[in-house]
């Protein structure tokens, strides 16, 4: 009776320890709302979201900006360091903040760009552009972005990797209006 309720604890213990391990299987397809494909990002899903050059404040990700009329901004406001102090006592070049600046980052839906319309390759094999010219840019509204299923690789610090497995589905992703 003894090796019968140890045997019958064995079992539950192995089986409770393989659930926890393998987890539930998460289920998610093109229906699956973008919000909780971002909670899932790195662990069952990866994709990779567009990104958008703010006019005032360098690039940000399509999915933190919102259609303000006839531009886009930034859902939340950028918090910026416009005054700095040395620390006290440091001599290795350290400073704290001591005024910021917050603001929307914003873009035109159409702007004008300069890109670069020819290269001089130089001995490193890098190339110096030395002709620019203008474009203009039509930022899209929606993107297709492909959905993929996460592969998670260990790595020796006891984290890990995520990396891009199939593709899965693809799905569509509008910028929201600003309220």
């Amino acid at each position: 009776m003894k090796k019968l309720f140890v045997l019958v604890a064995a079992i539950a213990m192995v089986a409770q320890a393989q659930a926890g391990f393998f987890g539930k299987k998460t289920k998610v397809s093109s229906s699956t709302s973008w919000s909780t494909l971002k909670k899932l990002k790195n662990s069952v899903v990866e994709f990779d979201v567009p990104s958008l050059k703010l006019a005032n404040a360098g690039n940000t990700s399509v999915m933190f900006v919102c259609v303000d009329g006839d531009e886009f901004r930034t859902i939340k406001k950028i918090k910026k360091c416009v005054s700095r102090d040395r620390l006290p006592g440091d001599r290795r070049g350290e400073y704290r903040c001591t005024e910021y600046k917050e603001f929307y980052g914003v873009q035109a839906m159409t702007y004008d760009a300069k890109v670069c319309a020819k290269y001089a390759r130089t001995r490193g094999g890098e190339g110096n552009c030395i002709k620019y010219r203008t474009v203009t840019i039509d930022v899209p509204l929606s993107y297709e972005i492909p959905v993929y299923k996460a592969r998670r690789t260990n790595r020796r610090d006891g984290n890990y990797n995520s990396q891009r497995g199939r593709k899965l589905f693809t799905k569509n992703y509008t910028i929201p209006s600003c309220h």
